[in-house]
Order: C-alpha cells, then sequence, then structure tokens
C-alpha cells in the first residue's frame, strides 16, 4: 500500500509466491501495526510458509479453506491485533504517567523494578518483603538496607511535588506533595 491513508486490515491475493513474499517485505514497515492476510489458490505448504515468513499473518488457502473459516481466522486475528493496540494505548498512557512522577530512563532496573511495584500500588502501602523481593526478581531478595538504598536513590530522581514515605515497620508509599 502507498496510501498514507489507515486502514484496518490488508488482504492480498495471488499465486506467485516469491512475488507476494517480495511484496511483504517491500512494504512491511508501512503495514507494521496492521493484520496482514494473503489469500492463496492452491499452494503447497512449503511456499505458503516462505509466504508467512515473509510477514504475513496468515496464508488462507481457498482450495483447502471453506469460506466461514477463512472469515473466523481474519476476524480472529483483527481482534488480536485490536487487543494489542489497547495494551500499548494503555501501557503508553501509563508510561507517560510514570514519567510525570520520576524520569524512569534514570533508574537502574531494580529500582525500576521497585518504583513500577510502588506506582502500581498507589496509595498503598507496599511491603518492605514484597519490594525486597521484587528489586531482586528471581533472585534470593535484597536485604532491607540494600532497599533503603534503592529507595533513597529512586526519592533523588523523583520531581519534586511527589514523595516516597517509609511506613515504619510496614512498608513504603508514594505521595502527591499537597
Amino acid at each position: 500500500p502507498k496510501s498514507l491513508d489507515p486502514c484496518d486490515i490488508i488482504i492480498v491475493g495471488g499465486n506467485d509466491a516469491p512475488r507476494l513474499s517480495s511484496f511483504m517485505r517491500a512494504n512491511i514497515k508501512i503495514c507494521n501495526q496492521i493484520p496482514k492476510i494473503c489469500m492463496v489458490h492452491n499452494l503447497p505448504a512449503s511456499k505458503r510458509a516462505s509466504i508467512l515468513n515473509a510477514g504475513f499473518d496468515d496464508v488462507i488457502a481457498f482450495s483447502r479453506c471453506s469460506v466461514e473459516e477463512a472469515s473466523a481466522r481474519i476476524c480472529a486475528i483483527v481482534e488480536r491485533y485490536r487487543a494489542t493496540q489497547i495494551i500499548a494505548s494503555k501501557n503508553s498512557a501509563e508510561s507517560a504517567l510514570k514519567n510525570q512522577l520520576c524520569d524512569t530512563s534514570t533508574l537502574s532496573p531494580a529500582e525500576l523494578r521497585i518504583f513500577d511495584e510502588l506506582f502500581r500500588r498507589h496509595p498503598n502501602i507496599v511491603s518492605y518483603e514484597t519490594l525486597m523481593s521484587v528489586a531482586s526478581k528471581d533472585h534470593i531478595p535484597i536485604s532491607k538496607q540494600s532497599l533503603a538504598v534503592a529507595i533513597s536513590k529512586i526519592r533523588q530522581k523523583l520531581r519534586s511535588q511527589y514523595y516516597i514515605k517509609s511506613i515504619k515497620n510496614h512498608g513504603y508509599c508514594i505521595f502527591l506533595d499537597n
């Protein structure tokens, strides 16, 4: 597609596997977020696989597939794309909100995991144990002193109107300074 107009789906038909693959490789960047279906009549499995490997989401061979099945497969692919776009949109909004609190690009991986957990659970208190476990990912939990150091580093990187409060004998919580 040479057009810049948005579309919901791209459906291409033909039986020339090299040409269909070449088409997809040439247009993969402008079709990146759009479902791509290739309709063929009677190609062997190896040629259908080469078309799939070129970047199509599905190859439907009408000689082997009913109209109802083709329609169901196309609808399923379109719904997966829509669901992915909704999740990406939510993640983008969440990321922007996180960056209002703190420049997350300056956090270490462990600090980012701690910050994400505090953000996700806001306005609730997150226990020391939970944060120590989150910080270390799948390894042995970090010590309470290491957690305190990581929290201190996160505090230094928070925007001025936000702060992390220690709730004695419980954990930490992010607050907005009023």
